[in-house]
């Protein structure tokens, strides 16, 4: 970052700059290609039988995660790329001679120049990866949440980039001196070099930015406050930037360039944010209806001309509880057909902060209260081009699957969809839970295409061992006025899902097919599923006929 009077130095910022933007291209292309499949997926007939295999493998290692304890490491994939630019960045600078030069005060250390150019071209991608509009996003249909992986981790990279920036610049003097007198001299002369030379402090106060931030995102201070968290994590990671600017050197204007580019990619998250939010709301404020739900749970439903789309999630600012705090909650329901106004239906668990208050109103009876609309974001592919469909959920992890379960039902009726079967499982830890969509699946039962539907719920309670003793209920059945009791609306289970077994009935019904699959629950439930999931993509790259032809796999972490 500091001055250097090699022309040459700023080049291995530029390599990385453009390495990561073509990195950026093919996972457009990629995710352009699978976009284009799920809707036509006829055309995946016409791939060449070695295209498809090496695709299962790579989903393979897409869906692949190694869990160490309680840390669960990204996935495979994504890990490996994390490693490989972590030893390029590390191996690039420290193999490159000379580390330093003679004389510091006439020219810093190369070593310190080199690692510096290639912290400033990550600094754009960090940021740009960690914001919630932003065009990576946009072109690559990849939702900012999954993004977050890239954005911690590349935030740690910056970290021991910028040290191996930073530590150099601070032994150059020190050694000058001691080769001249000792330690002494040695002392005096770094003294001297950071009296004389502002890049010093400045460089500290971002490498103690730096350290705070990553330290910061830790799960243990994440849990203390989330609020807290996310107000101070966007105030330090301003206040980095800003300090940015006087420590780069000046006369290497590519450093001010990844800036300039930082700042305009920032002011591009902000002003799209305020252009999503205006667009939302119609420059009025929305009104949230609340409902009281069983185990601290509230429903909230918002009348709105948005159109979104199943697995989507909005944000929610509530400007007379707490204004400067919007809060992420997954759509349970899918927009109207024959309407321009829809009804957002969200779920919310009492635990800290406005979702408390949320429950709270709710439980007196305050059932409207303003809020404004940011969103949606994120989404699914389209399952609707999968012959069967499994989809699994833990606990409120149902939220992110119901509206695929509306959307392909409906579809099914109106036959828009090549799916045939559907299998929803649920995991509660009581019946009580079952009141939050037990209106939507009675409807639901009313419909033909739920004869291909088939809902099993698991009753896990505190138990650990799998599931032993099963029996079919028809809720629909005590209504006396209802005209579905012939209709089984659930099978309902004692004991806890055998998820393994779950997804192997799912394989064998498959085989010769195409199967679609969405996991949403805990983070443990949900590595058990992608795992096995990994597995199964390798047997249909090595062509096993018990097998489906095509496996896809949408996972999202929900706590239970």
């Amino acid at each position: 970052m500091s001055h250097s009077n090699d022309p040459q130095k700023p080049i291995y910022g530029l390599v990385v700059g453009l390495a990561l933007l073509g990195l950026v291209l093919f996972v457009v292309i990629l995710q352009q290609t699978k976009y284009y499949l799920a809707k036509h997926p006829q055309r995946k007939k016409q791939i060449p039988s070695f295209l498809r295999q090496i695709a299962a493998v790579c989903r393979a290692g897409k869906y692949h995660q190694i869990k160490i304890h309680k840390w669960y490491l990204p996935h495979t994939i994504p890990l490996v790329g994390i490693i490989l630019l972590f030893i390029w960045l590390a191996v690039w600078p420290l193999a490159t001679l000379p580390y330093y030069t003679d004389n510091f005060l006439a020219e810093k250390p190369p070593l310190a120049t080199r690692a510096g150019s290639l912290a400033m071209a990550l600094v754009p991608f960090i940021f740009t990866l960690g914001s919630r509009v932003n065009p990576i996003s946009l072109a690559t249909g990849i939702s900012h949440e999954k993004l977050q992986t890239y954005h911690q981790y590349g935030s740690r990279l910056l970290l021991f980039i910028s040290l191996v920036h930073g530590v150099p610049m601070l032994l150059a003097p020190y050694f000058e001196g001691y080769r001249t007198g000792g330690n002494a001299a040695g002392r005096t002369a770094l003294q001297y070099a950071w009296d004389n030379n502002a890049h010093f402090e400045s460089g500290t106060v971002l490498i103690v930015f730096l350290v705070w931030i990553n330290i910061s995102t830790l799960r243990i201070f994440r849990r203390i406050s989330y609020e807290f968290f996310v107000f101070q994590h966007i105030v330090t990671t301003i206040a980095f930037l800003a300090n940015l600017f006087p420590h780069v050197n000046v006369t290497y204007m590519d450093a001010w360039n990844y800036l300039f580019a930082t700042v305009a990619l920032v002011l591009y998250s902000w002003f799209g944010r305020l252009v999503i939010t205006i667009y939302s709301n119609k420059l009025s404020t929305s009104h949230a209806q609340l409902e009281n739900l069983t185990e601290g749970m509230t429903r909230l439903s918002i009348k709105t001309k948005i159109r979104w789309s199943p697995g989507q999630h909005i944000y929610i600012r509530f400007p007379f509880l707490k204004p400067l705090q919007s809060h992420p909650f997954t759509i349970t329901s899918i927009p109207s057909t024959d309407s321009e106004h829809s009804v957002i239906q969200l779920l919310a668990r009492a635990k800290k902060g406005v979702t408390k208050i949320l429950h709270e109103r709710a439980q007196q009876g305050n059932t409207y209260i303003p809020c404004f609309v940011d969103g949606s974001y994120g989404g699914a592919v389209p399952l609707d081009g999968y012959r069967n469909v499994l989809l699994l959920s833990g606990g409120t992890g149902i939220t992110c699957n119901m509206p695929l379960l509306l959307d392909l039902v409906q579809r099914m009726e109106t036959r828009a969809t090549i799916c045939e079967h559907i299998t929803l499982v649920w995991s509660i830890r009581s019946k009580k839970s079952l009141e939050w969509f037990d209106a939507t699946f009675r409807a639901l039962s009313r419909l033909a295409s739920y004869d291909n539907v088939r809902v099993r719920i698991f009753l896990s309670g505190d138990k650990t061992e799998p599931a032993t003793s099963s029996s079919i209920t028809s809720l629909a059945s005590t209504d006396s006025s209802s005209s579905i009791t012939e209709k089984k609306v659930y099978e309902i289970t004692t004991g806890r899902p055998d998820l393994e077994k779950l997804l192997n009935e799912a394989a064998r019904h498959s085989a010769g097919t195409t199967l679609g699959l969405s996991v949403c629950g805990p983070k443990l439930f949900n590595w058990k599923v992608m795992n096995k999931v990994a597995e199964m993509e390798l047997q249909i790259a090595a062509q096993d006929s018990c097998m489906p032809t095509t496996l896809y796999a949408h996972s999202e972490n929900f706590a239970s």
